[in-house]
């Protein structure tokens, strides 16, 4: 009922006081918090037992080195941060004093492939949203969508096994799939059989943990080879066409269906290597599926799925 209960007290907190166990985790010390947030440790204390109250339970373990959050208190958290997210995202749109832009996150492959459709069918619903684009990697990706700091992403999935804890709170489906492929310079002869040469070929792949580094490294093992050392690492996809061909660069790339690598001076290698797909995901907190602009950007993303994107 409405008014009763002790975990009322919630009301009188303020958000500042939400963003302590932001600054225990970062921190890890009361003392170094007091003086990031200006205010005194005996404040702080208070503060910290108000939360656990309303909790119902211990935040904070104090240990000999310092303070860590209990698993309840990365539970709260991660939910803190999201709402801190929406706070911070309703006073820009208030400031802005006009339509308040859509933050989506995309992999550098995605940005390349699936993107551009995704946008060409949210502006055909909504000419006046603007949208400010975010290029991460696939982790950084779900941890954002999650933090608030992104209102939706497109990224692969499934996740990384290490940020499988993102998924809470998040609503997510498949609305395309990239294909991967090796490219080399046009005029460039290799035998895509020929493990060994292609080891000493100099490589250009974007950086580590990406998906595409492990995917090749894995069939180099298959083979029973090392996979090769990168003469150039770079996750710029746009970029990586020209760099390929002018430094004549083998490189895996995701398979276009424009004259783009031609046009650098890269041909697709063909190979009988398994199809280098993975399924993409338009992911969002269900926080927000109220917000008219993440709703726009959902119905764009299923027209690419009933439509079957290329990418």
């Amino acid at each position: 009922m409405p008014g009763s209960g002790p975990n009322r007290r919630y009301e009188f907190l303020r958000v500042r006081d939400f963003l302590l166990l932001d600054a225990i985790a970062e921190h890890g010390s009361l003392r170094q918090v007091a003086a990031a947030m200006h205010v005194t440790q005996p404040a702080l204390t208070q503060v910290l037992k108000t939360l656990e109250d309303v909790f119902g339970t211990r935040l904070v373990d104090r240990l000999p080195h310092g303070l860590v959050l209990t698993a309840e208190g990365q539970a709260a958290l991660t939910r803190l941060r999201s709402a801190h997210g929406e706070i911070l995202g309703a006073l820009q749109a208030v400031r802005a004093k006009a339509v308040a832009p859509v933050r989506l996150g995309v992999l550098p492959s995605t940005g390349a492939t699936v993107l551009p459709d995704l946008l060409l069918a949210l502006r055909t619903r909504r000419p006046d949203l603007p949208v400010v684009v975010t290029e991460a990697a696939a982790p950084v990706l779900w941890a954002q969508v999650q933090s608030g700091a992104l209102d939706a992403v497109l990224t692969r999935y499934p996740m990384p096994t290490a940020d499988q804890g993102h998924a809470d709170g998040l609503v997510h489906g498949v609305v395309a799939r990239t294909h991967f492929a090796l490219y080399a310079p046009a005029d460039l002869a290799i035998d895509p059989q020929d493990w060994a040469t292609l080891q000493r070929l100099p490589w250009l792949m974007p950086s580590e943990p990406s998906w595409i580094r492990q995917r090749w490294a894995a069939h180099f093992a298959d083979a029973g080879l090392g996979a090769p050392v990168p003469a150039v690492v770079s996750d710029a996809m746009h970029t990586n066409l020209g760099l390929a061909a002018r430094c004549r660069l083998l490189t895996v790339l995701p398979v276009r269906h424009d004259a783009a690598p031609a046009a650098a001076g890269l041909r697709q290698v063909a190979s009988p290597w398994p199809d280098a797909a993975i399924p993409i995901v338009l992911a969002h907190r269900r926080l927000s599926e109220a917000v008219p602009a993440v709703t726009d950007v959902v119905e764009a993303a299923r027209t690419l799925e009933t439509a079957g994107a290329p990418c």
